[in-house]
């Protein structure tokens, strides 16, 4: 399983999504995820 990650950061919060993938010829992921505000410390 491969889990692709990107993050984004904005000013005191970071934006983070990622998309699962059984193996990297897959044409479609298995789940995609994203979450927003995390406050960075």
């Amino acid at each position: 399983m491969i889990l692709a990650v990107d993050v984004n950061y904005r000013g005191d919060k970071a934006v983070a999504a990622g998309i699962v993938f059984e193996k990297w010829s897959d044409k479609e992921s298995i789940r995609e995820m994203e979450k927003i505000g995390y406050p960075l410390c």
